[in-house]
């Protein structure tokens, strides 16, 4: 467990390196991130991101057509 732990905390830091590099390289341009955009459209306070709410649901399959034999007596349709 500590070994996973240990893992994941690596990834962690390398994402962060990552974005820290992403964002510099966009400075560098003379271009803002998409979040300091963003950040430029709303009032100091106005807008919170909101937190994932976890994993969702899957949906139930939708359910199959019935075939023309599953309601007989319907006209123009064959009699089960």
């Amino acid at each position: 467990m500590r070994e996973r732990t240990a893992e994941l905390r690596g990834i962690k830091d390398e994402v962060e390196r990552g974005i820290a590099k992403a964002t510099e390289q966009q400075h560098a341009k003379g271009k803002l991130t998409a979040r300091e955009r963003i950040a430029l459209l709303f009032d100091e306070g106005s807008f919170q991101q909101p937190e994932p709410k976890g994993p969702r649901t899957p949906k139930p399959p939708p359910s199959r057509a019935r075939s023309p034999r599953a309601h007989p007596g319907r006209p123009g349709e064959p009699d089960g």
